[in-house]
């Protein structure tokens, strides 16, 4: 017998429905349906039946009829002391069956997802118990029910749209709003899902649509509703990611068809390819739509490292550290750099010739390994590394019948708005040849021939021919067939502009109009017609204006003169500024436009504060401090390290320089070195000169405790960073320093204690009105991480949140851990075949960013699910080089799982074999350690 609840209430047998007669027997089997598994007290069922005013048999008839529900219909019922209880198994009612395959779908992947749910959901015929639920004691169960069945439908439509099948989200949730035109949630979501799928406009009708149901009740939009129609108008939401997009080209590539299919060729044979040619010959642009081609084939993906920005070669390794996304506790950079190599990974090196040695280096270490990795450099000249191939791009043709350099000029002539009629051949080949076909210098002309007559073009190029020299002249090498052009372009600019020309250099990349405006006082129309005379480039990976300075126009510009020191000044106050209200932004819901303007800008908060190091380093160390918290977030060992460099001009006890060494000291700790980071830290914590560095330094203190294993020292840390940050009202450092406690007493074992500390934690965070989603993702991971040895699939779906929330910020710290935890419950409760996938993922997660330290704790997890398989040679293994190897230190009970798995092993395997194994495991380093147990997940069990 089975009963049905997800619409009117009714019995089932063999498929087939049964009829229950009698409206006080319908009554009593929906009151014990709605609370079955509990006893009724008989009372509840009295007044069920009859109301207030039962008659005096009522007890006896009440007997009565449950008799009747045991004997003709089969329900499981007993009658106990006070009431009866329905013994009835989840299995055979709809609504338990409906709720089940909800939360399977919470953690299956979206496709999974949304089969389990679109199952869930057929199983509702109507409102939930029908008539029945106008009882009293039915209503409550009724409303939680028809609550979780909207709620399944956004959930639907969030695994839809995750899975590709935005339309059908779409479809999902109009029919929601359909019926529930007052549930803003859904119409939230039915926003951000048009607005995803391309459809910002319906998703700005969205929104007037949910105003006016809204309307009805006297209700204004929520802040998220308010959020996602922001959103729609801006075209999508503002996104940080941890992995840098390429450049999207702002126009067509032309006559590089053959160049780029022979390069493509040779990055995929060779390890090293360089494309070698002048200024301006297009080898970034040649580079970057190979870099685009191959990007599906590389499973670790592109990165491109922007060289040019870069001034001085001793930047470079640490530059192409961050470029590549590795973190500082992989130890040297050039060990870091090493072990990349191991990654199947292509790396564009664009612009290396001012730093050519420095990037040798680079290369040389990326190489060594011999793994799969690919490096395509751009270069004025070889690297001269060992199994160079090098590709020489040339100008575009300027003979033949339809060159390829014509082709070029035409496009983007007419691109400018040149010519109404078809212009002539015989002077299109004059400017093409005095321009030697070189791609930069053919732009530039086309962009002046949109306002001069294409054979004036030619006689003004004609009578600059001196000035174009070619190769070979004794002109420097950057300038054969570019200075000259420049040079013209540049007389043509009116004094606003040649003064904007002339400044720009101070950028050392792309920035937003607001930048230049503060730093070079200029007019807000003027980069842009620098921009239509090619002088300056749209920046567009992101879709917002930005501008940026070709590296060949650069060097002309700043041979002609170099960058006035006050210029410089102005251009670190700004930046300063720029870091320091993005810090403010990142504990708000603005984090993620707040982090992805940092990490789009840190070219210039680069240049910033070098210059800062020499001429005011005060200001540096300011600069370091407003970087910190970004840093630490998005594991960013580059700026960092800035800090570090302030050291030879900055006293340790001088107050101005605290900040720089509170980030000196958390670089020292995410590497390993605990007592050094530390001793910084405490000398910062002595000297600051106010609570926000102090509450920094104190944030590395309690990092170390919990580190050390020592648990009351780091939640007492914990409470003095709390009692700060609520005098500078900081959510961020509130929720930061409340963590300390909170996982301390998980940790020990203290669960009841937690979760009190974890309901504190809501309510303090309850005060403020805006929260970012790191601090939303660091609550979720810590409401998972007291979970997870009580409620795993609550755990679950929690830590899952925060990767989620940790992904829409950029904070790659979060994101890690979180994975990390997440991994360790699916080796211990779910099908074995997952959660591998899962481990093999985060296992590679931490390899690609050498975060040592976080990969020593997922390999410690790993242990588990090892043993659990059966690969009982590589679990005995992998024990002793988490175990034995050293490194942080393991306790509670992560320690307890460490010790049971080792006694399930010595059992299985015997005690000398297992501490046989458990040495070899111990001379392994962490990297080679996860590589092995990379290897024994993909081969299945290992035999004893």
């Amino acid at each position: 017998m089975e009963v049905g609840v997800l619409g009117p209430l009714e019995l089932r047998e063999d498929g087939r429905t049964v009829a229950v007669l009698g409206a006080q027997q319908r009554a009593l089997l929906a009151v014990l349906v709605a609370r079955r598994g509990r006893v009724v007290p008989a009372e509840v069922l009295i007044e069920a039946l009859w109301g207030e005013d039962p008659p005096r048999t009522a007890t006896h008839t009440l007997h009565t009829h449950a008799s009747r529900l045991r004997r003709t219909q089969g329900i499981p019922l007993r009658a106990v002391d006070g009431g009866y209880l329905l013994e009835l198994e989840a299995d055979r009612v709809d609504g338990a069956r409906f709720e089940a395959l909800v939360a399977d779908a919470a953690v299956s992947p979206a496709s999974d997802a949304a089969r389990l749910l679109e199952e869930a959901l057929a199983l509702w015929r109507g409102a939930a118990f029908g008539r029945a639920a106008d009882l009293v004691a039915v209503r409550g169960e009724a409303l939680r029910l028809d609550e979780a069945r909207s709620a399944a439908r956004e959930q639907l439509a969030a695994a839809l749209h995750a899975a590709g099948r935005s339309a059908e989200a779409v479809a999902v949730l109009e029919e929601l709003v359909a019926d529930e035109p007052y549930r803003e949630t859904a119409w939230t979501q039915l926003v951000r899902v048009l607005t995803a799928a391309g459809r910002p406009a319906d998703g700005v009708a969205a929104v007037a649509r949910a105003s006016a149901s809204l309307d009805e009740l006297g209700l204004r939009p929520s802040a998220d509703l308010r959020a996602a129609q922001q959103e729609a108008l801006r075209g999508g939401p503002a996104r940080a990611t941890a992995r840098p997009s390429l450049p999207v080209p702002a126009s067509t590539l032309v006559g590089r068809e053959a160049d780029v299919a022979a390069v493509d060729d040779l990055v995929g044979t060779q390890p090293l390819t360089t494309l070698l040619g002048p200024g301006g010959v297009g080898k970034t642009r040649a580079a970057l739509e190979v870099a685009r081609r191959r990007a599906g084939r590389h499973r670790a993906g592109v990165r491109l490292v922007e060289l040019a920005t870069l001034t001085d070669g001793a930047a470079v390794p640490a530059a192409t550290v961050a470029a590549l996304e590795l973190s500082g506790e992989g130890g040297t950079t050039s060990t870091m750099l090493r072990r990349a190599g191991t990654l199947d990974l292509l790396v564009v090196l664009d612009n290396c010739e001012h730093v050519i040695e420095a990037v040798a280096a680079v290369v040389e270490d990326l190489l060594a390994a011999g793994g799969p990795l690919r490096v395509l450099a751009t270069s004025r000249e070889r690297l001269e590394v060992a199994g160079e191939r090098v590709y020489a791009v040339a100008p575009l043709a300027v003979d033949g019948d339809d060159p390829s350099a014509r082709r070029l000029f035409v496009e983007r002539a007419r691109a400018a708005g040149a010519w109404s009629a078809e212009p002539d051949p015989a002077e299109l080949d004059r400017v093409v040849r005095e321009l030697d076909g070189l791609p930069l210098a053919l732009e530039m002309a086309a962009a002046r021939a949109a306002t001069v007559g294409l054979a004036d073009l030619a006689d003004q190029l004609e009578v600059d021919a001196a000035r174009l020299e070619h190769p070979g002249r004794g002109t420097a090498a950057r300038h054969r067939t570019l200075a000259s052009v420049i040079a013209w372009s540049s007389a043509l600019l009116d004094d606003a502009e040649r003064s904007v020309l002339a400044d720009w250099p101070v950028f050392a990349g792309p920035v937003r109009p607001a930048d230049a405006t503060a730093v070079l006082e200029a007019g807000a129309d003027v980069p842009d017609r620098l921009v239509r005379r090619s002088l300056l480039a749209l920046d567009v990976r992101d879709g917002r204006t930005r501008y940026r300075m070709l590296h060949t126009v650069r060097s002309a510009v700043l041979d002609a003169a170099p960058v006035r020191p006050a210029l410089r000044r102005r251009h670190a106050d700004w930046f300063l500024r720029v870091a320091t209200e993005a810090d403010a932004a990142l504990r708000t819901s603005a984090e993620p436009e707040a982090c992805a303007l940092l990490s789009v800008q840190v070219a210039d908060l680069r240049a910033a504060h070098a210059w800062a190091r020499g001429a005011d380093p005060a200001l540096a160390a300011r600069l370091s401090g407003a970087l910190h918290v970004h840093a630490t977030g998005t594991m960013n060992d580059e700026i960092l390290g800035w800090a570090a460099r302030l050291g030879p001009v900055l006293d340790d006890h001088d107050p101005s320089g605290a900040a720089a060494q509170v980030s000196v000291a958390a670089r020292l700790v995410v590497g390993g070195e605990l007592q050094a980071g530390e001793h910084r830290a405490r000398r910062a914590l002595e000297v600051a000169p106010d609570d926000r560095v102090r509450i920094t330094a104190l944030e590395v203190l309690g990092d170390v405790a919990l580190y050390d294993g020592r648990l009351e020292d780091s939640a007492a840390l914990g409470l003095r960073i709390v009692e700060l940050a609520r005098s500078l009202d900081d959510p961020h450092y509130v929720m930061t320093g409340l963590s300390y406690p909170l996982l301390c007493a998980s940790y020990a074992g203290r669960h009841d204690e937690a979760q009190e500390w974890l309901a504190r934690t809501r309510e303090e965070l309850g005060r403020f009105d805006d929260l970012g989603p790191t601090v939303l993702g660091n609550l979720a991971y810590a409401a998972g991480e007291i979970e997870i040895e009580h409620r795993p699939a609550v755990a679950l779906a929690h830590l899952e949140r925060a990767a989620a929330l940790a992904e829409q910020s950029g904070c790659t710290f979060l994101g890690g851990i979180a994975r990390v935890s997440a991994s360790s419950v699916r080796a211990r409760h779910q099908d074995p075949a997952a959660a591998m996938a899962a481990f093999d993922e985060v296992v590679r997660w931490w390899l690609v960013r050498a975060n040592r330290t976080h990969l020593v704790t997922t390999l410690r997890n790993l242990v588990d699910l090892l043993e659990r398989v059966g690969a009982d040679t590589a679990a005995a293994e992998l024990w002793g080089a988490v175990v034995l190897g050293g490194g942080s230190v393991s306790f509670g009970a992560e320690r307890a799982r460490l010790d049971q798995a080792r006694e399930r092993l010595e059992i299985r395997l015997g005690a000398q074999r297992f501490a046989d194994l458990a040495d070899v495991g111990a001379t392994l380093d962490p990297e080679t350690a996860a590589r092995r147990a990379l290897a024994a997940m993909a081969v299945g069990p290992a035999e004893p």
